[in-house]
Protein backbone atom coordinates (compact mmCIF):
# COMPACT_ATOMS: atom_id res chain seq x y z
CA UNK A 1 0.00 0.00 0.00
CA UNK A 2 1.22 3.46 -1.12
CA UNK A 3 1.69 5.75 1.79
CA UNK A 4 2.33 9.77 1.39
CA UNK A 5 3.01 12.36 4.33
CA UNK A 6 1.95 15.75 4.00
CA UNK A 7 2.58 18.46 6.69
CA UNK A 8 -0.05 20.58 7.20
CA UNK A 9 0.39 22.08 10.73
CA UNK A 10 -1.96 20.84 13.29
CA UNK A 11 -5.50 22.37 12.76
CA UNK A 12 -5.79 22.43 8.91
CA UNK A 13 -8.93 22.54 6.96
CA UNK A 14 -9.12 19.63 4.48
CA UNK A 15 -11.25 19.27 1.52
CA UNK A 16 -11.81 15.71 0.57
CA UNK A 17 -13.43 13.67 -2.69
CA UNK A 18 -13.35 10.50 -3.17
CA UNK A 19 -14.34 7.76 -5.39
CA UNK A 20 -14.57 4.76 -3.44
CA UNK A 21 -14.78 4.20 -0.08
CA UNK A 22 -12.64 6.18 2.57
CA UNK A 23 -11.94 5.78 6.03
CA UNK A 24 -10.15 9.01 8.03
CA UNK A 25 -8.87 9.11 11.45
CA UNK A 26 -7.00 11.81 13.76
CA UNK A 27 -3.69 11.43 14.95
CA UNK A 28 -1.55 13.48 16.93
CA UNK A 29 1.04 14.24 14.23
CA UNK A 30 0.97 17.84 12.41
CA UNK A 31 0.48 16.27 8.68
CA UNK A 32 -1.82 14.21 6.66
CA UNK A 33 -0.66 10.64 6.10
CA UNK A 34 -2.56 9.31 2.96
CA UNK A 35 -2.58 5.47 2.57
CA UNK A 36 -4.08 3.67 -0.52
CA UNK A 37 -5.25 4.89 -4.00
CA UNK A 38 -2.74 7.62 -6.38
CA UNK A 39 -4.18 11.27 -5.02
CA UNK A 40 -4.17 14.82 -6.39
CA UNK A 41 -3.07 17.29 -4.08
CA UNK A 42 -4.36 21.02 -4.21
CA UNK A 43 -2.54 23.71 -1.57
CA UNK A 44 -4.21 26.48 -1.56
CA UNK A 45 -4.60 29.71 1.05
CA UNK A 46 -7.07 28.72 3.30
CA UNK A 47 -7.18 24.86 2.80
CA UNK A 48 -5.66 21.46 1.55
CA UNK A 49 -7.54 19.75 -0.98
CA UNK A 50 -7.27 15.66 -1.22
CA UNK A 51 -8.83 13.98 -4.66
CA UNK A 52 -8.14 10.34 -3.84
CA UNK A 53 -8.42 8.18 -7.20
CA UNK A 54 -9.66 5.57 -5.28
CA UNK A 55 -10.45 4.00 -1.87
CA UNK A 56 -7.89 5.31 0.93
CA UNK A 57 -7.06 6.08 4.06
CA UNK A 58 -6.42 9.08 5.78
CA UNK A 59 -4.30 9.57 8.98
CA UNK A 60 -5.41 13.67 10.02
CA UNK A 61 -4.41 16.01 12.69
CA UNK A 62 -6.83 15.48 15.39
CA UNK A 63 -7.51 19.26 15.67
CA UNK A 64 -8.26 19.61 11.64
CA UNK A 65 -11.62 20.26 10.32
CA UNK A 66 -13.29 18.02 7.62
CA UNK A 67 -15.52 19.20 3.97
CA UNK A 68 -15.83 15.96 2.74
CA UNK A 69 -17.66 16.73 -1.01
CA UNK A 70 -18.11 13.63 -1.77
CA UNK A 71 -17.23 10.15 -1.35
CA UNK A 72 -18.79 7.11 -3.30
CA UNK A 73 -18.40 4.48 -0.90
CA UNK A 74 -18.61 4.10 2.90
CA UNK A 75 -17.00 6.38 4.91
CA UNK A 76 -15.74 6.44 8.29
CA UNK A 77 -14.46 9.46 10.60
CA UNK A 78 -12.59 8.70 13.94
CA UNK A 79 -10.95 10.59 16.58
CA UNK A 80 -11.50 14.51 14.69
CA UNK A 81 -11.79 17.18 17.11
CA UNK A 82 -12.40 20.03 14.32
CA UNK A 83 -15.93 20.39 12.54
CA UNK A 84 -17.07 17.89 9.98
CA UNK A 85 -19.12 18.63 6.67
CA UNK A 86 -20.34 15.90 4.86
CA UNK A 87 -22.01 17.05 1.49
CA UNK A 88 -22.60 13.49 -0.19
CA UNK A 89 -22.00 9.88 0.52
CA UNK A 90 -23.13 7.14 -1.34
CA UNK A 91 -22.75 4.61 0.99
CA UNK A 92 -22.61 3.70 4.78
CA UNK A 93 -21.48 6.76 7.13
CA UNK A 94 -19.85 5.65 10.45
CA UNK A 95 -18.86 8.57 12.77
CA UNK A 96 -17.15 8.20 16.18
CA UNK A 97 -15.10 10.64 18.64
CA UNK A 98 -15.66 13.78 16.76
CA UNK A 99 -17.20 17.38 17.94
CA UNK A 100 -19.60 17.53 15.74
CA UNK A 101 -20.67 17.13 12.21
CA UNK A 102 -23.20 18.78 9.77
CA UNK A 103 -24.56 16.32 6.87
CA UNK A 104 -25.86 16.44 3.81
CA UNK A 105 -27.26 13.42 1.68
CA UNK A 106 -26.17 10.22 3.12
CA UNK A 107 -27.73 7.00 0.55
CA UNK A 108 -26.69 4.41 3.02
CA UNK A 109 -26.71 4.19 6.58
CA UNK A 110 -25.55 6.40 9.58
CA UNK A 111 -24.16 5.41 12.79
CA UNK A 112 -22.29 8.13 15.32
CA UNK A 113 -21.32 7.29 18.49
CA UNK A 114 -19.79 9.64 21.48
CA UNK A 115 -19.76 13.11 19.55
CA UNK A 116 -18.85 15.51 21.95
CA UNK A 117 -21.52 18.18 20.12
CA UNK A 118 -24.12 18.68 17.89
CA UNK A 119 -25.36 16.50 14.61
CA UNK A 120 -26.92 18.28 11.71
CA UNK A 121 -28.58 15.86 9.08
CA UNK A 122 -30.74 16.98 5.96
CA UNK A 123 -31.36 13.29 4.31
CA UNK A 124 -31.13 9.80 5.20
CA UNK A 125 -32.01 7.31 2.97
CA UNK A 126 -31.33 4.19 5.37
CA UNK A 127 -31.42 3.59 8.84
CA UNK A 128 -29.67 5.80 11.93
CA UNK A 129 -28.50 4.70 14.93
CA UNK A 130 -27.03 6.86 17.41
CA UNK A 131 -25.45 6.95 20.61
CA UNK A 132 -23.93 9.55 23.14
CA UNK A 133 -24.54 13.01 21.34
CA UNK A 134 -24.79 17.00 22.39
CA UNK A 135 -27.93 18.03 20.23
CA UNK A 136 -29.74 16.32 16.77
CA UNK A 137 -31.23 17.98 14.00
CA UNK A 138 -32.58 16.09 11.46
CA UNK A 139 -34.85 16.92 8.32
CA UNK A 140 -35.70 14.01 6.29
CA UNK A 141 -35.23 9.83 7.33
CA UNK A 142 -36.36 7.31 4.66
CA UNK A 143 -35.60 4.36 7.54
CA UNK A 144 -36.03 4.27 10.92
CA UNK A 145 -34.18 6.40 13.84
CA UNK A 146 -33.07 5.06 17.25
CA UNK A 147 -31.16 7.37 19.39
CA UNK A 148 -29.95 7.28 23.03
CA UNK A 149 -28.02 9.34 25.45
CA UNK A 150 -28.82 12.42 24.04
CA UNK A 151 -27.48 15.48 25.91
CA UNK A 152 -29.66 17.98 24.28
CA UNK A 153 -32.65 18.71 22.05
CA UNK A 154 -33.87 16.20 19.33
CA UNK A 155 -35.74 17.71 16.45
CA UNK A 156 -37.24 15.23 13.33
CA UNK A 157 -39.01 17.19 10.68
CA UNK A 158 -40.03 13.94 8.60
CA UNK A 159 -39.34 9.99 9.04
CA UNK A 160 -41.15 7.13 6.77
CA UNK A 161 -40.07 4.53 9.60
CA UNK A 162 -40.33 4.34 13.30
CA UNK A 163 -38.33 6.07 15.65
CA UNK A 164 -37.00 4.93 19.36
CA UNK A 165 -35.72 7.95 21.81
CA UNK A 166 -34.19 7.22 24.94
CA UNK A 167 -32.18 8.90 27.76
CA UNK A 168 -33.14 12.30 26.09
CA UNK A 169 -32.02 15.47 28.31
CA UNK A 170 -33.84 18.00 26.69
CA UNK A 171 -36.94 18.85 24.38
CA UNK A 172 -37.98 16.55 21.59
CA UNK A 173 -39.75 17.34 18.44
CA UNK A 174 -41.10 15.13 15.93
CA UNK A 175 -43.16 16.69 13.01
CA UNK A 176 -44.16 13.28 10.83
CA UNK A 177 -43.71 10.56 11.32
CA UNK A 178 -44.90 7.75 9.01
CA UNK A 179 -44.64 4.45 11.44
CA UNK A 180 -44.76 4.25 15.54
CA UNK A 181 -43.02 6.54 18.36
CA UNK A 182 -41.10 5.03 21.41
CA UNK A 183 -40.31 7.12 24.19
CA UNK A 184 -38.66 6.51 26.91
CA UNK A 185 -37.14 8.79 29.52
CA UNK A 186 -37.36 12.10 27.92
CA UNK A 187 -36.26 15.17 30.02
CA UNK A 188 -37.33 18.33 27.91
CA UNK A 189 -40.90 19.18 26.44
CA UNK A 190 -42.17 16.52 24.25
CA UNK A 191 -44.14 17.18 20.81
CA UNK A 192 -45.40 14.60 18.13
CA UNK A 193 -47.31 16.61 15.79
CA UNK A 194 -48.06 13.73 13.71
CA UNK A 195 -47.15 9.84 13.94
CA UNK A 196 -49.17 7.78 11.29
CA UNK A 197 -48.17 4.73 13.55
CA UNK A 198 -48.26 4.27 17.44
CA UNK A 199 -46.92 6.64 20.26
CA UNK A 200 -45.23 4.28 23.55
CA UNK A 201 -44.47 7.04 26.22
CA UNK A 202 -42.54 5.50 29.10
CA UNK A 203 -41.49 7.73 32.29
CA UNK A 204 -42.48 10.93 33.67
CA UNK A 205 -42.10 14.19 32.03
CA UNK A 206 -41.13 17.58 33.34
CA UNK A 207 -43.18 20.72 34.36
CA UNK A 208 -45.04 21.72 31.33
CA UNK A 209 -47.73 20.79 28.16
CA UNK A 210 -46.73 18.09 26.05
CA UNK A 211 -48.74 17.01 22.88
CA UNK A 212 -48.76 13.55 21.44
CA UNK A 213 -51.30 12.77 17.94
CA UNK A 214 -51.56 9.72 16.68
CA UNK A 215 -52.78 7.73 13.52
CA UNK A 216 -52.63 4.34 15.90
CA UNK A 217 -52.89 3.89 19.34
CA UNK A 218 -51.17 5.56 22.65
CA UNK A 219 -49.85 4.04 25.45
CA UNK A 220 -48.82 5.79 28.04
CA UNK A 221 -46.78 4.27 31.18
CA UNK A 222 -46.87 6.66 33.83
CA UNK A 223 -44.38 6.44 37.12
CA UNK A 224 -46.87 5.87 40.12
CA UNK A 225 -47.58 8.96 42.15
CA UNK A 226 -46.05 10.98 39.33
CA UNK A 227 -47.62 14.13 39.26
CA UNK A 228 -49.56 14.44 35.55
CA UNK A 229 -52.76 16.70 34.08
CA UNK A 230 -54.40 14.41 31.10
CA UNK A 231 -56.49 15.89 28.57
CA UNK A 232 -57.20 13.70 25.80
CA UNK A 233 -59.43 12.68 22.51
CA UNK A 234 -59.78 8.97 21.29
CA UNK A 235 -62.47 6.40 20.23
CA UNK A 236 -61.98 4.58 23.09
CA UNK A 237 -59.93 4.60 26.60
CA UNK A 238 -58.34 2.15 28.49
CA UNK A 239 -57.59 3.83 31.74
CA UNK A 240 -55.72 2.33 34.76
CA UNK A 241 -54.16 5.13 36.48
CA UNK A 242 -55.42 6.38 40.05
CA UNK A 243 -56.77 9.55 38.39
CA UNK A 244 -58.72 11.96 40.49
CA UNK A 245 -61.36 14.35 39.09
CA UNK A 246 -61.74 11.73 35.93
CA UNK A 247 -64.20 13.25 33.61
CA UNK A 248 -65.24 10.91 30.35
CA UNK A 249 -67.63 11.71 27.79
CA UNK A 250 -68.33 11.78 24.27
CA UNK A 251 -64.98 10.19 23.24
CA UNK A 252 -63.13 12.96 26.11
CA UNK A 253 -61.19 12.53 29.12
CA UNK A 254 -59.77 14.61 31.22
CA UNK A 255 -58.36 13.85 35.05
CA UNK A 256 -55.12 14.74 37.31
CA UNK A 257 -52.46 12.89 39.52
CA UNK A 258 -51.05 15.36 42.47
CA UNK A 259 -50.75 19.00 41.50
CA UNK A 260 -50.82 17.72 37.77
CA UNK A 261 -47.83 19.74 37.24
CA UNK A 262 -46.84 17.74 33.35
CA UNK A 263 -49.65 17.95 31.65
CA UNK A 264 -50.46 15.91 28.55
CA UNK A 265 -52.71 16.54 25.41
CA UNK A 266 -53.51 13.19 23.85
CA UNK A 267 -54.94 12.83 20.61
CA UNK A 268 -55.21 9.16 19.05
CA UNK A 269 -57.66 7.53 16.36
CA UNK A 270 -57.11 4.24 17.86
CA UNK A 271 -57.26 3.76 21.92
CA UNK A 272 -55.61 5.43 24.63
CA UNK A 273 -53.86 3.46 27.44
CA UNK A 274 -52.90 4.67 29.92
CA UNK A 275 -51.32 2.61 33.51
CA UNK A 276 -48.83 3.04 36.16
CA UNK A 277 -45.40 1.28 35.65
CA UNK A 278 -43.47 1.02 38.60
CA UNK A 279 -39.62 0.65 36.84
CA UNK A 280 -37.95 1.87 34.04
CA UNK A 281 -36.39 -1.51 33.11
CA UNK A 282 -39.55 -3.18 31.92
CA UNK A 283 -38.83 -4.37 28.15
CA UNK A 284 -41.46 -3.20 25.68
CA UNK A 285 -44.21 -5.46 24.48
CA UNK A 286 -44.81 -7.27 27.64
CA UNK A 287 -48.45 -6.79 27.53
CA UNK A 288 -50.91 -7.41 24.89
CA UNK A 289 -51.53 -3.46 23.97
CA UNK A 290 -47.67 -3.49 23.33
CA UNK A 291 -47.98 -4.89 20.18
CA UNK A 292 -47.89 -3.45 17.17
CA UNK A 293 -50.46 -3.87 14.62
CA UNK A 294 -48.47 -4.69 11.28
CA UNK A 295 -51.18 -3.95 8.30
CA UNK A 296 -50.32 -6.36 5.92
CA UNK A 297 -52.36 -8.63 3.59
CA UNK A 298 -50.14 -11.27 4.01
CA UNK A 299 -47.93 -12.92 6.96
CA UNK A 300 -44.62 -13.88 7.07
CA UNK A 301 -44.18 -14.61 10.79
CA UNK A 302 -42.79 -18.49 11.21
CA UNK A 303 -41.89 -18.74 7.72
CA UNK A 304 -38.27 -19.47 8.56
CA UNK A 305 -38.91 -21.69 11.15
CA UNK A 306 -41.14 -23.60 8.67
CA UNK A 307 -38.46 -23.78 6.15
CA UNK A 308 -35.91 -25.52 8.61
CA UNK A 309 -38.40 -27.75 9.59
CA UNK A 310 -38.77 -29.33 6.12
CA UNK A 311 -35.49 -29.43 5.74
CA UNK A 312 -34.32 -30.97 8.89
CA UNK A 313 -37.43 -33.71 7.94
CA UNK A 314 -36.07 -33.93 4.18
CA UNK A 315 -32.53 -35.05 6.24
CA UNK A 316 -34.50 -37.85 8.22
CA UNK A 317 -35.69 -39.38 5.71
CA UNK A 318 -32.36 -39.15 2.88
CA UNK A 319 -30.27 -40.04 6.23
CA UNK A 320 -32.67 -43.50 6.93
CA UNK A 321 -32.37 -44.36 3.43
CA UNK A 322 -28.84 -43.55 2.39
CA UNK A 323 -26.96 -44.92 5.80
CA UNK A 324 -26.26 -48.51 4.08
CA UNK A 325 -24.19 -47.06 1.20
CA UNK A 326 -22.66 -44.06 2.34
CA UNK A 327 -19.74 -43.63 4.08
CA UNK A 328 -19.97 -41.85 7.32
CA UNK A 329 -17.80 -38.78 6.59
CA UNK A 330 -19.67 -38.36 3.17
CA UNK A 331 -22.89 -38.48 5.46
CA UNK A 332 -21.60 -36.06 8.07
CA UNK A 333 -20.78 -33.77 5.75
CA UNK A 334 -24.26 -33.72 3.92
CA UNK A 335 -25.67 -33.21 7.40
CA UNK A 336 -23.72 -30.54 8.23
CA UNK A 337 -24.44 -28.27 5.01
CA UNK A 338 -27.72 -28.99 5.01
CA UNK A 339 -28.49 -27.74 8.17
CA UNK A 340 -26.64 -24.63 7.70
CA UNK A 341 -28.37 -23.94 4.48
CA UNK A 342 -31.71 -24.57 7.19
CA UNK A 343 -29.85 -22.02 9.57
CA UNK A 344 -29.28 -19.52 6.68
CA UNK A 345 -33.14 -20.18 5.39
CA UNK A 346 -34.34 -19.30 8.37
CA UNK A 347 -32.31 -16.29 8.91
CA UNK A 348 -33.16 -15.16 5.48
CA UNK A 349 -36.80 -15.03 6.11
CA UNK A 350 -36.47 -13.13 9.09
CA UNK A 351 -34.71 -10.75 7.13
CA UNK A 352 -37.31 -10.14 4.69
CA UNK A 353 -39.73 -9.96 6.99
CA UNK A 354 -38.68 -7.22 8.01
CA UNK A 355 -37.54 -5.24 5.02
CA UNK A 356 -41.42 -6.34 3.59
CA UNK A 357 -42.31 -4.47 6.42
CA UNK A 358 -40.11 -1.31 5.96
CA UNK A 359 -41.55 -1.61 2.68
CA UNK A 360 -45.08 -1.60 3.35
CA UNK A 361 -44.78 1.59 5.94
CA UNK A 362 -43.07 3.43 3.31
CA UNK A 363 -46.00 3.30 0.74
CA UNK A 364 -48.04 3.64 3.24
CA UNK A 365 -46.79 7.28 4.07
CA UNK A 366 -46.09 8.07 0.47
CA UNK A 367 -49.72 7.43 -0.32
CA UNK A 368 -51.27 9.16 2.55
CA UNK A 369 -48.27 12.09 2.25
CA UNK A 370 -48.18 12.63 -1.43
CA UNK A 371 -45.34 11.34 -2.77
CA UNK A 372 -42.25 11.98 -0.64
CA UNK A 373 -40.44 9.56 -3.35
CA UNK A 374 -36.94 8.32 -2.63
CA UNK A 375 -33.74 7.95 -5.16
CA UNK A 376 -32.72 5.02 -6.62
CA UNK A 377 -30.85 2.14 -3.99
CA UNK A 378 -27.39 2.60 -4.48
CA UNK A 379 -26.01 -0.23 -6.82
CA UNK A 380 -24.34 -3.49 -5.34
CA UNK A 381 -22.14 -5.94 -6.91
CA UNK A 382 -23.84 -9.20 -7.35
CA UNK A 383 -23.51 -11.43 -4.43
CA UNK A 384 -21.17 -15.03 -5.32
CA UNK A 385 -22.19 -17.92 -6.27
CA UNK A 386 -22.55 -20.89 -3.99
CA UNK A 387 -19.73 -23.11 -4.40
CA UNK A 388 -20.90 -26.24 -6.47
CA UNK A 389 -20.66 -29.66 -5.14
CA UNK A 390 -17.12 -31.71 -6.35
CA UNK A 391 -16.79 -34.22 -8.35
CA UNK A 392 -15.95 -36.74 -5.62
CA UNK A 393 -19.46 -36.26 -4.18
CA UNK A 394 -21.31 -36.02 -7.69
CA UNK A 395 -19.78 -39.38 -7.97
CA UNK A 396 -21.03 -41.15 -4.83
CA UNK A 397 -24.09 -39.83 -5.74
CA UNK A 398 -24.24 -41.31 -9.02
CA UNK A 399 -22.93 -44.34 -7.78
CA UNK A 400 -25.84 -44.59 -5.36
CA UNK A 401 -28.45 -44.36 -8.12
CA UNK A 402 -26.47 -46.89 -10.35
CA UNK A 403 -26.93 -49.25 -6.53
CA UNK A 404 -30.36 -48.43 -6.21
CA UNK A 405 -29.68 -46.95 -3.23
CA UNK A 406 -31.55 -43.80 -4.08
CA UNK A 407 -33.82 -42.68 -6.79
CA UNK A 408 -32.82 -40.06 -9.52
CA UNK A 409 -35.31 -37.75 -8.12
CA UNK A 410 -33.40 -38.05 -4.59
CA UNK A 411 -30.47 -37.98 -6.14
CA UNK A 412 -31.36 -34.44 -7.58
CA UNK A 413 -32.23 -32.97 -4.54
CA UNK A 414 -29.99 -33.97 -2.86
CA UNK A 415 -27.09 -32.20 -4.94
CA UNK A 416 -29.05 -28.85 -5.17
CA UNK A 417 -29.37 -29.01 -1.50
CA UNK A 418 -25.75 -29.60 -1.33
CA UNK A 419 -24.81 -26.73 -3.97
CA UNK A 420 -27.23 -24.89 -1.98
CA UNK A 421 -25.16 -25.52 1.29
Amino acid sequence: MAKERIETGKAPTLQIMCPGSLKIKGWTEPAVLVKGSEFELTEGEKAFSINMLGDGVLLVPAAASLSIVEVAGDLAVRNVDGLVEIASAAGDVNLRGLAGADLGTVSGDLAVRHMNGHLTVDEIMGDISLRSLEGLTISHVYGDLAARNIDGSVEVTSIAGDIGLGAISGDVSLQKVHGDVRLRNIGGICNVAQSQGDIRLRGGLTTGKHHLSAAGNIVIRWPAGAPLSVEASAPRFDIRLPLEELVEENGTFTGRLGNGDAVLLLEAMGRIIMKETDTFSEPWGDQPEDQIDMEFDFDLSGLGQHIALEINNRLGEWSSRFEPGVDSEFSAGIERRVRDAAARAEKAAERAMRQAEKAAKKARWQTQNGGWSAPAAKSRPPAPKEKKANEAEQLKILRMVESGVITPDEAATLLEAIEQG
